[in-house]
């Protein structure tokens, strides 16, 4: 059966449906397993996403960003443990997670450390998911690791995100929806494929680095389950796209009324191009922008209306308000992922970041 999981390796079975003349995927059929690893990647932090993909992960500027984080010294950061924060972001779905076939994602989130001293320990319940963290009433790293034991799944044929005992179809634009004769027949048509003979079924057993593959041409290509059997070099096919039109006040250095919620930035503009050549910033515009990467996926994509210039995502995000409703666990499980939320200590106070 389409998304039967083979059992103890940690591979997912997914069957692609393949227009050989064209060289192109016309859609997959998987069952909950394959369904659930897509969502999970609009639950990864936008840090982790690069981090997993060697700092090569197309993201923009993010690549960049995570490597100028790198290569500061901890001295540049508040605590060594807020550089930690933003190299290895966690996820809030990070538990939920665990329970994935396959898991690329290797942070640890039921782990958390305490102070060595008994005392600290018994009078302040003090503890953190980051390493090097001090402790709040002696001043010494929370060096002792601990782990909270994890719970049976209630239901256990159910997927993490999705319902089981249901095949899905993904189209090659990352549309996700529950198969169906109906939705068979419109993939078809929708393709301007007449002759389904024509087509020719190729199953793949899908592991991590399968996975990562995948999630690198979800954000390189328009078309990533064809990059996936057709092009798995990590050639770019996607569309340049505007991401939004970003409005700026700008404001004369001598205003003596400037907005308080506005962040202060210097810019220095090259006059035969206006182009920026750098700009003076101070500490609020740096723990803006170095806070991005903790930011999940899933919520940029909100935020920035589904109109984040990475088609497939976009795609992904609108199959889960509109295809998969009612395939969904529960209304929480569909919440957290269509608003996800920062895990605790990991937001700064700014309007865009998830309560």
């Amino acid at each position: 059966m389409a998304g039967a999981v083979s059992s103890g390796t940690g591979k997912i079975q997914v069957k692609f449906l393949v227009d050989i003349e064209k060289k192109k995927v016309v859609f997959a059929e998987s069952g909950k397993e394959f369904v659930d690893v897509l969502i999970s990647f609009l639950t990864l932090p936008l840090g982790t996403i690069v981090r997993l993909l060697g700092k090569e992960s197309s993201l923009g500027c993010f690549d960049e960003l995570y490597k100028s984080v790198e290569s500061l010294d901890e001295s540049h950061f508040q605590t060594k443990a807020c550089k930690n924060m933003l190299l290895s972001p966690l996820s809030d779905a990070g538990t939920l997670c665990e329970d994935l076939v396959v898991r690329i994602d290797n942070t640890k989130p039921r782990r958390i450390r305490v102070c060595r001293q008994p005392k600290c320990v018994k009078s302040t319940l003090y503890y953190s998911s980051v390493p090097d963290v001090p402790c709040g009433q002696c001043g010494e790293h929370l060096a002792l690791g601990w782990k909270w034991s994890k719970e049976d799944r209630k239901a256990k044929d159910d997927g993490v995100f999705v319902r089981g005992g249901m095949s899905y179809a993904i189209t090659n634009e990352l549309q996700v929806m529950p198969t169906s004769t109906d939705s068979f027949l419109f993939l078809l048509r929708d393709m301007g494929i007449e002759d389904a003979t024509m087509l020719e079924d190729r199953t793949l057993q899908l592991g991590s680095e399968e996975i990562k593959n995948l999630l690198k041409q979800i954000l390189t290509s328009d078309q990533p389950l064809t990059a996936l059997i057709f092009n798995p070099c990590h050639e770019s096919t996607r569309k340049d796209e505007s991401i939004v039109t970003m409005n700026a006040y700008v404001s004369p250095e001598t205003d003596s009324n400037p907005d308080p919620n506005l962040i202060k930035v210097k810019l220095f503009v090259a006059n035969a191009n206006q182009s920026v050549v750098h700009a003076e910033v101070g500490e609020e515009f740096c723990n803006l922008l170095f806070s991005f990467l903790t930011l999940p996926l899933g919520h940029v994509v909100k935020l920035l209306g589904v109109r984040s210039s990475i088609s497939c995502i976009d795609n992904l995000y609108r199959s889960l308000k509109f295809n998969l409703d009612d395939c969904m666990n529960s209304d929480e499980i569909r919440d957290m992922v269509v608003s996800p939320r920062l895990p605790p200590f990991f937001s700064c106070t700014n309007p865009l970041f998830p309560k």
